[in-house]
């Protein structure tokens, strides 16, 4: 499990390496470069995840699931399974 992340800011783009704290969510996070308050988006559960180069150790410690996703294209309906969980990309 690794329990340190590089927040980037969305606003100004500094990058500083934090400790995440293992047993909550860490739902602000103020910018060391520009004073931005962040706070987690939409569907994720904290700055971390948000911000952070890895997802929380909450996150990490839940196991990988499969999550159908599905698309409506020009009458065609397409299905592909999608991994969610440990995973970053966004």
């Amino acid at each position: 499990m690794t329990k340190t992340s590089v927040i980037t800011c969305p606003e100004c783009g500094h990058q500083t390496i934090e400790q995440m704290p293992t047993d909550a969510c860490q739902h602000f996070y103020v910018c060391k470069g520009c004073g931005e308050k962040l706070k987690p988006k939409p569907g994720d559960c904290c700055v971390f995840c948000s911000y952070g180069s890895v997802r929380c150790p909450l996150v990490q410690a839940q196991p990988e699931v499969q999550v159908r996703e599905t698309k409506d294209v020009s009458g065609f309906r397409f299905e592909r399974l999608v991994a969610s969980g440990h995973s970053k990309s966004k």
